[in-house]
């Protein structure tokens, strides 16, 4: 019989850490929840309309044949990733070479934002400082929506509901990286 004793003396978490620790979390817990709520969902559908598994199968499946394959040492993935990569590099090299037929999108000018044709919906983004003392400063982002239209705010709204969660993150980071780069030392 093996024993173990151990002491401990609690110390508590340094405050500026643990306030760091929960916005990081606060930060990733909406993406994580999109996340999980749609293979949770996707499982569900699956499994109420019985969709064969050649057409779409459940991420329960995706996962179970993963660990099959993966823990026996074979990777069998390897070569239909290595397709997928080189047909998106090529579908981006051929997508920036071919570029938009003209006449598809209006060129953007000062003009259109001036007056923008029905159906446009025009977004703006910025960073705002403002004083908080003598030696300090807030920074905030916003995001400015003009929608031309019921029809473009519709379509529009469905975009932004898609985007949010990923765009919330990118914009965090970016504060966090402002944040970081205004306390360095000089």
């Amino acid at each position: 019989m093996t024993a173990a004793a151990s002491v401990g003396v609690p110390i508590p978490p340094h405050p500026k850490r643990a306030a760091r620790v929960g916005r990081s979390i606060r930060l990733y817990v909406p993406a994580i929840v999109v996340a999980v709520g749609t293979i949770g969902l996707w499982e569900l559908l699956i499994r109420i309309f019985e969709v064969r598994a050649f057409i779409l199968p459940a991420p329960s499946a995706i996962a179970a044949a993963l660990l099959d394959n993966w823990g026996a040492g074979r990777w069998p993935l390897f070569l239909s990733a290595q397709t997928t990569l080189f047909e998106a590099v090529g579908g981006l090299v051929i997508g920036t070479a071919v570029r938009t037929p003209p006449g598809a999108r209006d060129t953007l000018t000062p003009q259109l934002f001036l007056r923008p044709p029905a159906g446009y919906a025009l977004a703006a983004m910025n960073f705002l400082v403002t004083a908080d003392g003598p030696n300090a400063s807030i920074v905030t982002t916003e995001t400015r929506v003009f929608a031309i239209g019921p029809t473009a705010r519709r379509r529009f709204a469905t975009y932004w509901r898609v985007i949010y969660p990923g765009s919330a993150i990118i914009r965090r980071m970016w504060l966090r990286a402002i944040r970081q780069r205004a306390m360095r030392p000089p």
